[in-house]
């Protein structure tokens, strides 16, 4: 049977059924040591009558050998990965996770005492309201009840969920005791 242009075959006809470890060897231009190599993972196997089906066993060496492409490329692509992450952090643009957490509180001390001092500051602003009830309204806004409280919520909820990528994700998680 002849091989037309352009279409694959699997014509096995022209291969003998049966291969022992030399010819094995040979046809798929490896050494025997190698051949045994392979039997002994498991990845091959022989006969009763010790010798390969070739067929089956040149099914499972392509079989075995595209896994081990695929494996490789994953393998490469978490090298990458790892790879990117230090560059990050050399170039300062990742937070190594052990300074993660540090790095928050500042954030959020910060940011808490800016929120602390804004209804003093602010409450004059509005002339209609006694000094006293500008002051509690603000403080309604910006403290514990206000964006304060969300603040330390959502850091709260980041914390406990470090898988978290967006506030809309940390305000649907319900966190214990807020």
């Amino acid at each position: 049977m002849g091989r037309k242009k352009g279409r694959a075959t699997t014509d096995f006809e022209s291969l003998p059924g049966t291969v022992g470890t030399a010819v094995l060897g040979e046809l798929i231009g490896t050494t025997q040591r190698y051949v045994q190599m392979l039997e002994h993972e498991g990845i091959i196997s022989r006969l009763p009558s010790g010798d390969f089906d070739t067929k089956i066993t040149l099914q499972k060496l392509f079989k075995y050998y595209r896994e081990s492409k695929a494996k490789k490329s994953d393998l490469q692509a978490v090298k990458a990965e790892i790879l990117k992450r230090k560059l990050a952090q050399i170039d300062g643009t990742l937070i190594p996770r052990e300074q993660q957490e540090s790095w928050q509180r500042v954030v959020v001390a910060m940011l808490a005492n800016t929120l602390e001092e804004a209804p003093a500051r602010y409450a004059k602003n509005f002339p209609e309201l006694s000094l006293v009830d500008a002051q509690e309204r603000l403080i309604k806004i910006f403290g514990d009840e206000g964006i304060k409280g969300k603040l330390y919520t959502t850091f709260k909820k980041i914390a406990e969920n470090p898988n978290i990528e967006d506030a809309e994700e940390a305000n649907d998680i319900e966190v214990d005791g807020i």
